[in-house]
């Protein structure tokens, strides 16, 4: 569940961006509730976030990934 909660909030940040792969730095996730360094690199793993060094960025799946999931959302609560 925190790492979904991570990837929308990723997710969130990535879309305001022509390029869905711009490098984000991780110090804007320490104040968002339930991120932990071992949930950004459970994200790596399944390929949906790449870093280098203190910078993170979405890749295509985890991008359509956390769409998904945010779609999901938005339907549950209208």
């Amino acid at each position: 569940m925190e790492q979904h909660k991570t990837l929308a909030f990723m997710f969130q940040i990535a879309k305001t961006h022509d390029n869905i792969s711009h490098p984000h730095t991780i110090k804007i996730l320490n104040n968002f509730q339930g991120f932990t360094r071992g949930t950004l690199q459970k994200l790596v793993d399944k390929n949906y976030v790449s870093l280098d060094g203190n910078m993170w960025s979405l890749t295509t799946e985890g991008f359509e990934t956390a769409s998904n999931l945010y779609n999901q959302q938005t339907t549950k609560h209208e």
